[in-house]
Formats: structure tokens, sequence, C-alpha cells
């Protein structure tokens, strides 16, 4: 397919995702799942709270999404991606609690000195 038919299928909003693979602990290290219907279902359904909106380079030599329709950092994203992302940043603030509550219960002092 030409560039400019890509292209303008995505600024036309026709362009979308597909769930390729599932991956998942095997007893040797990670496999590769073809997905499920079901599986393909429930990362549809995945609801991101949060999407950055913050606009790429409109002429940037490598920054070539907005030509297919995808102009924001959000746009880079599935719904299933972000879900994922902002899961895990919220769970970094939740493990330097834990660590500094673990560290203030062995001794250390909340000062400004680091605790490596």
């Amino acid at each position: 397919m030409p560039f400019p038919y890509i292209r303008a299928e995505g600024q036309a909003g026709r362009m979308g995702s597909r769930l390729m693979a599932v991956v998942a602990e095997g007893r040797r290290g990670r496999v590769f799942l073809s997905p499920t219907q079901e599986m393909e279902e429930l990362a549809q359904r995945a609801q991101p709270t949060w999407k950055p909106d913050a606009l790429l380079p409109a002429k940037h030599r490598d920054f070539k999404t907005p030509l297919y329709g995808m102009p924001s950092f959000g746009d880079l994203f599935t719904d299933r991606q972000l879900v994922a992302l902002t899961t895990f940043s919220d769970l970094i603030a939740e493990v330097r609690a834990e660590a500094v509550r673990d560290a203030e219960a062995a001794g250390m002092s909340r000062d400004q000195t680091p605790l490596a």
C-alpha cells in the first residue's frame, strides 16, 4: 500500500489496533500465546482514566505519527497500554512509601541522606 493511502486512512480515523499475542509465564520462561476472542474483547474494554494530550512536534524529521492521524503523545498508545502504564505509575508511589516505612523501621532517619 502506498504511504499516501495509509496516511489518509489514519488522518480519517480509520486505523486501529489488533491484539497480536498474549505473554504468559511458562515452565521455562515467557511464552507467547495467540489471543482468543475473549482476550481480544477484554483488551478492547480497557478504559484509561488519563491520556497524555501534549502534541507531538508537527515538523520534526523523526516524528512521523502526526502524518498518520496521531498528533499527541496519548495517540501513541492503545487504551490497554495506557491503563497498564497508569497502574505501574500508581504502584511506584506505593512502593516508595513502603520503602520509606521500612527504612524508618530499620532505624534510618528521614533526612536528605539517600538510602543507598
